[in-house]
């Protein structure tokens, strides 16, 4: 694993060094044909999939020492999965990688790495961010069956992963209110713009540090910074979404992060993602991404083939 120096600078964006480890790579990368990239009329009959966020949203992995977007992430494994449960959708992927809470609010980010084909949202302002695009696409959309999810937040907590546990308390002290606070604007901004035919779920997320207990030096801060996630990041997560109505799908639990940080619960995420091997990728694999599609899958099937089927 890289240096733990170095992961308080990564984000789930595509960052990080070394050589691949002995995981294969992901085998549908995106292209720009991919119907999941192309802008979707919001008069479109049938369910549509809006699929929002940072780079999990677009299925990031690490192929050939780079990153790039692919097709193995949770959208569309849960696109395949509702069809199989007799809920087709169509999908839309419009995550940007990098993206924070407040640059999903207020643009102003560069995506990367980028998908094939541009997002519809420029990106350069609260007007043309990801977050005022959904709001505008919701809002045309009205009340046609519809399901949006959203992974955001994951690039706010790993900032304060480092080797300091001391520090790593309080950057958090010093982060989660400005979070908490976006988190509530995103989502009351997305209950309001929906209709009543759409299903709106979040997720929570899985300690992206966790592999750092096995550093002696780092140990404590990942404890620490572990300890903080699944008491306070998590929880404030969950409690924002659900008092707006979306239903949260259980991430942290799926990946074994919502209790210690025993050895099991590093071992599965090492098992999910490649945070383990040379290169320290903490973004899912195809497993790790068919875990969080799992989870998605658990709180959206009843409610969106209820109103799929016009209830």
């Amino acid at each position: 694993m890289a240096a733990a120096l170095t992961l308080a600078g990564l984000a789930l964006a595509g960052c990080g060094g070394g050589n691949d480890d002995a995981s294969p790579p992901p085998a549908t990368t995106t292209t720009a044909s991919d119907p999941a990239l192309v802008t979707p009329d919001p008069a479109a009959s049938g369910t549509a999939y809006l699929a929002l966020g940072d780079s999990l949203a677009q299925g990031v992995q690490r192929k050939d020492g780079t990153f790039a977007t692919s097709r193995e992430g949770y959208p569309d494994q849960l696109a395949g999965l509702l069809k199989t449960a007799g809920t087709p959708v169509a999908l839309t992927r419009i995550g940007c990688s990098g993206a924070t809470v407040g640059s999903l609010l207020d643009g102003g980010k560069e995506c990367g790495p980028a998908a094939p084909t541009p997002p519809p949202y420029e990106n350069r302002d609260a007007a043309t961010s990801q977050l005022a695009w959904a709001e505008s696409y919701l809002k045309a959309r009205g009340d046609r069956p519809t399901l949006l999810t959203i992974d955001i937040g994951a690039n706010d907590l790993i900032g304060c992963a480092g080797v300091d546990a001391a520090k790593v308390r309080s950057c958090f002290a010093a982060g989660l209110p400005t979070v908490r606070t976006q988190l509530q604007d995103v989502a009351k901004r997305l209950h309001d713009a929906a209709g009543s035919r759409t299903v709106l779920a979040a997720m929570t997320y899985y300690d992206p540090a966790v592999a750092l207990v096995r550093q002696p030096l780092a140990k404590e801060a990942a404890l620490a910074f572990h300890d903080i996630v699944r008491r306070q990041a998590n929880p404030t997560i969950r409690r924002t979404f659900a008092d707006e109505g979306f239903v949260v799908a259980r991430v942290d639990r799926a990946f074994g992060s919502d209790g210690a940080a025993t050895t099991a619960a590093v071992d599965t995420t090492c098992r999910l993602t490649r945070l383990c091997g040379a290169g320290a990728d903490f973004h899912p694999n195809a497993e790790g991404y068919r875990r969080i599609a799992d989870a998605f899958l658990e709180v959206v099937r009843a409610p969106v083939g209820k109103v799929s089927a016009g209830g």
